[in-house]
């Protein structure tokens, strides 16, 4: 699978598959952007060529920044290239050519720029409607207060330290730091916002009446009765700027009629920074016959915003941690299985022992969704099968081992490629999600060198000679195995000569992408594998060239080779 087609900054196809969604990075931070929408099933170059599909001109960025790859259950994962100022995922910088997995509300900073991931359907729980009414205004920007120092100000602050730690959810820590800088600043209502498409979305709400139970962490059950949410969207956007802003009902205060509306004599909005970003904002205010807040309200709720974003910071980072070991623990199980059914690099197989073979197998995104397998057959023939399944990952590589044991069942007891692909074609049928298929290739080879054949869409088959490349084009296949249940399948053949080899391989061989954007193709492929050559030498030397020419492009593709020959 290539590169996707581009950056998009609006609609794109729907998703075709159940569960799997768009990914969409909308910025918050950095030059003006538009957003970037990527379809699931692609892989995605981030960086400053004028090809990459996530295009960021920027010399902080390097060419090629960063990777990013869906698979075929719909997970994306982040891989950085290694650049100078790295990637950044939740204001932690990621290791370079190690995927990380990505979630809805992550924060990805390339550069200069910091995006906002959002995936396919997830939408806020409660949007809210700033400003109500005419929206010109003018609002008093003042200097932070320093403020006092008092002791229940700092009881306040380490009792709101000790219990954001001990917090589940980013939410129960947004409520409890509001519940603690209503207690301390005079403020009666309060909320912590994020950004969004359509505006902003409420994390967490609270007024000082609600503030007498600050220990429940469970989601609280306040209604627009219990709140007022309506917001002043001017104090929001200058804090959009990195500082906290005020307002007061002093001298030179010039409101909105929404705010006069709204009643709001004294209003406070802080940015919440998670690593290097914005990552949401504080906002608190006071209305009508309510006090007058402290004269230390500004500066004490800063201290409890500085305290927020770190430990959701640290949230994030000890979240991206299990992520990873949850990652490594499945990856491991997957790539165990993924042995027990691999049959050896290298042998020999027949009876009697006639025919050699050699493969290697590389996953193109952390487990291979290549099959690739070879054994003796009850009438000392030997049956070879390679295929790919589509998509990567451990779902790919799930699908690859029941095909594989399907096929190696029904080849011992036909011994025809043809009822074998059929076969696994009806066991298919409504197992494959929607737009997913397994191209494959079957065949039994005799000690004569006759090979008979069944071709499921795959068309990777080639017969080497000391002085000879041929690829080999079935003018009768068919189609990749779980498109069509109804299609028929049939036996071909061809014969190899004691001199030649039967070349079999994936196409993530051929398709990969070099520096410069053309692919690896056939014609790279028969100069490295001129001259009389052992199956292990073959495998050997087209994998170099492989990656000579991939350089420090990561495969795009599972990529399997195989080669065969009948032993002298």
């Amino acid at each position: 699978m290539g590169l996707g087609a581009g950056n998009t900054s609006s609609s794109v196809p729907g998703v075709n598959s159940p569960g799997m969604f768009h990914l969409r990075l909308r910025m918050i931070e950095g030059p003006e952007m538009a957003e970037f929408t990527l379809t699931p099933g692609g892989r995605y170059l981030v960086g400053r060529l004028g090809k990459s599909d996530v295009h960021l001109p920027h010399e902080a960025v390097s060419r090629e920044h960063a990777l990013i790859d869906s698979t075929a259950d719909g997970a994306w994962f982040l891989t950085d290239r290694g650049g100078i100022t790295g990637t950044r995922l939740n204001g932690i910088r990621l290791p370079p050519e190690k995927p990380t997995q990505l979630a809805p509300g992550d924060l990805l900073r390339f550069g200069p720029w910091v995006f906002r991931v959002g995936l396919g359907a997830d939408r806020p729980e409660i949007q809210v409607d700033l400003d109500r009414g005419p929206a010109q205004t003018t609002v008093h920007v003042k200097p932070l207060d320093q403020g006092s120092t008092a002791d229940q100000r700092l009881a306040l602050l380490s009792e709101c330290l000790s219990r954001l730690y001990l917090l589940g959810d980013e939410a129960a820590m947004a409520r409890a730091a509001l519940a603690v800088a209503l207690r301390g600043s005079g403020y009666r209502r309060g909320a912590v916002l994020r950004a969004c498409d359509d505006g902003f979305v409420v994390i967490a709400q609270n007024t000082a009446q609600s503030t007498a139970t600050p220990h429940d962490n469970q989601r609280g059950s306040l209604t627009d009765a219990d709140l007022d949410i309506s917001f002043s969207r001017r104090l929001l956007q200058m804090a959009s700027g990195g500082r906290p802003v005020t307002m007061t009902g002093g001298a030179n205060v010039v409101t909105s009629h929404s705010i006069v509306d709204m009643g709001i004599h004294s209003a406070l909005c802080t940015p919440i920074v998670v690593g290097d970003a914005i990552d949401s904002y504080m906002y608190l205010d006071a209305r009508g016959a309510e006090g007058s807040v402290r004269a230390d309200a500004a500066a004490f709720c800063e201290a409890l915003a500085t305290l927020l974003g770190l430990a959701i910071a640290s949230h994030r980072r000890t979240e991206l941690e299990r992520r990873e070991r949850d990652l490594a623990a499945q990856l491991h199980a997957a790539h165990a299985a993924q042995l027990l059914i691999l049959p050896p690099r290298d042998g020999v197989l027949g009876a009697p022992p006639n025919i050699e073979y050699s493969y290697d197998l590389r996953a193109g995104l952390l487990v291979a969704g290549d099959l690739f397998d070879a054994f003796t057959l009850q009438d000392g023939r030997v049956a070879v099968m390679i295929g790919d399944v589509t998509g990567h990952g451990a779902a790919a590589a799930m699908v690859m081992a029941a095909c594989q044991a399907r096929l190696a069942a029904e080849l011992a007891r036909t011994a025809d490629p043809a009822s074998a692909a059929q076969s696994l074609n009806t066991y298919l049928d409504g197992r494959l999600q929607p737009g997913h298929f397994v191209s494959l290739w079957l065949g039994v080879v005799s000690a004569d060198g006759r090979v008979v054949y069944a071709d499921a869409g795959h068309g990777h088959c080639c017969v080497l000679g000391p002085s000879s490349f041929e690829r080999i084009v079935s003018p009768r296949g068919g189609i990749a195995v779980g498109i069509d249940p109804r299609h028929t399948y049939e036996n071909l053949t061809l014969t190899i000569a004691p001199s030649q080899r039967l070349l079999l391989l994936s196409d993530g061989i051929v398709e990969q992408s070099g520096a410069t954007g053309d692919r690896f193709g056939y014609v790279r492929l028969a100069d490295a594998l001129k001259g009389d050559r052992s199956t292990r030498e073959d495998v050997a030397a087209a994998f170099a060239a492989f990656d000579r020419f991939s350089g420090r492009m990561p495969a795009q593709d599972d990529a399997t080779v195989a080669s065969l020959k009948l032993k002298n």
